[in-house]
């Protein structure tokens, strides 16, 4: 009698099914119906499935067992199925001069030289609260963090050397990080005599970026940008970028970032490989053509991709966290009508299909790059401010006050695709052509994605302004008023699954 497959022990099927590429394990599962048991009963092969339809993976530094990690993921699934956060944990901050949030932390800044945090909860993915503050000896123009990596990154100005200094530390210390270079990290300035400055970190794995844009409006207008990109663990710089027509940046890995250029007659984003920084031009991808009564073009992006691995001095050792293969980008152009109507125009593109455009030209345009793997965010057409997304979903809020969530997760798809659509849950899976007045021809988006809003409970906030996605919840900014009306101040409500 010949050996079959379904002659051997079930974990030996196991240990096949690890040894195969995650697509192909699934297509094993269907080959009989003893293999299909062995995956259906089998916590250890379950597990990274459900990860993937989540949107999700697994971090290995937190070591419970996988039929625990399989079962809170489950329940972290069925509670966001239910696209209700009304028994949700929730957790209000005063905001004070400034604020972030990074993964599951939250920051703001109530005067120049202290940060209070506050890490929100996950009870599906094993996240205790924890709140701390943290102050120092300069004064902090910016700041940002990587709580995978405990890292913090705080710009500090020194206008009589005419530099900003960029300082690596320990998010939950203060003191110098680890394995932060021994040499200290500078952009080089031209001060202006304005205050009219804005500033903007980004962190992805050994590298940390930073610009300065200043504007002096007076008889002649004077803009100047400053952008560099270093490794802070070596102290090698990267990139230095002095051009005024940058707009924004963010890392799509940890060694590809986007830079979105603008002015009158051109808009686009500039892809550079950090790893090669010198042996290759970079990749310009434009926009579609300007329609001529609209002016100003400033094209924004926002993207969070994760580091590899969550180390052991990290802030939180979650269960699992989103899925950084299935990052998404968000563009946002912000374009001022005839009549001085701010109208912001917002796609999204996963980062690795940005990453897959070949370098093959300089220059590609709208019609070469972008129908295929964009899509345009319906319902969001108020000017509010644009907050990274979270793993392959993003959140804003619509005309009507409703949180629109958007995910662009394959597996989720592909999911739905087999098993139907689920309540309140919509499936766009077609190219859809809109007519967008601010260029001059229609625009097609054909990049699949689900839409669906979330319910918070409303008693709770007076006046929603902005909304951010996190992995166990949702963000939410309000407007605090006197009693005649005025406003006095902002506050954040963070909603977490429970």
């Amino acid at each position: 009698m010949k050996p079959t497959l379904t002659g051997l022990p079930s974990e030996l099927i196991e240990i096949i099914f690890h040894e195969l590429p995650f697509a192909d394990s699934v297509r094993f599962s269907q080959t009989s119906r003893f293999i299909h048991d062995v995956f259906k009963h089998s916590a250890r092969l379950q597990y990274p499935l459900e990860l993937a339809f989540a949107g999700m993976e697994d971090v290995s530094i937190n070591k419970t067992n996988p039929r625990e990690k399989l079962r809170m993921l489950r329940r972290y699934e069925d509670t966001w199925s239910r696209v209700s956060l009304g028994a949700a944990q929730h957790l209000c901050v005063n905001i004070g001069d400034s604020f972030d949030v990074c993964e599951n932390v939250f920051m703001t800044t109530h005067d120049p030289h202290s940060i209070e945090f506050h890490l929100a909860p996950g009870p599906f993915r094993g996240v205790s609260p924890h709140k701390w503050s943290l102050r120092f000896d300069f004064e902090i123009v910016d700041y940002y963090a990587d709580p995978t990596q405990d890292l913090l990154v705080l710009l500090e100005l020194k206008h009589q050397s005419d530099v900003v200094q960029l300082h690596a530390v320990s998010l939950l210390t203060g003191k110098l990080h680890p394995l932060a270079a021994k040499s200290e990290l500078f952009l080089h300035v031209v001060f202006l005599d304005t205050d009219e400055r804005n500033y903007r970190i980004r962190i992805c794995g050994c590298h940390v970026a930073a610009y300065v844009d200043e504007y002096l409006d007076g008889e002649d207008i004077i803009h100047h940008i400053h952008f560099g990109v270093w490794n802070w663990q070596t102290g090698q710089s990267r990139m230095f970028v002095a051009e005024p027509r940058i707009r924004s940046f963010a890392f799509l890995d940890e060694y590809h970032i986007a830079v979105t250029h603008g002015d009158l007659t051109r808009v686009g984003i500039m892809i550079k490989n950090l790893a090669e920084p010198d042996s290759q031009r970079p990749t310009f991808l434009a926009y579609p053509d300007m329609s001529p009564s609209h002016s100003t073009p400033f094209l924004m992006i926002e993207c969070r991709p994760h580091h590899n691995v969550v180390d052991s001095s990290s802030v939180a050792k979650p269960m699992f966290r989103s899925r950084s293969e299935d990052g998404i980008a968000v563009l946002s152009l912000t374009v001022f009508e005839p009549d001085d109507t701010i109208l912001p125009v917002n796609f999204v593109v996963r980062a690795k299909d940005l990453l897959a455009i070949p370098y093959r030209q300089e220059t590609w345009t709208w019609e070469e790059w972008g129908p295929q793997i964009t899509r345009w965010l319906d319902g969001l057409d108020r000017m509010q401010d644009v907050y990274p997304p979270c793993g392959s979903k993003y959140a804003f809020l619509s005309n009507d006050d409703q949180i629109v969530v958007y995910d662009f997760n394959p597996a989720s798809i592909n999911k739905t695709l087999s098993l139907g659509n689920e309540d309140k849950v919509e499936t766009i899976l077609e190219a859809r052509v809109h007519e967008l007045p601010v260029f001059v021809c229609p625009v097609s988006t054909s990049l699949p994605c689900r839409r669906y809003t979330v319910t918070i409970p409303i008693w709770k906030v007076e006046k929603m302004e902005e909304v951010m996605l996190m992995d166990d919840g949702i963000a939410v900014t309000d407007l605090v008023e006197d009693a005649e009306g005025e406003p006095v101040g902002s506050r954040m409500h963070i909603f977490t699954l429970q």
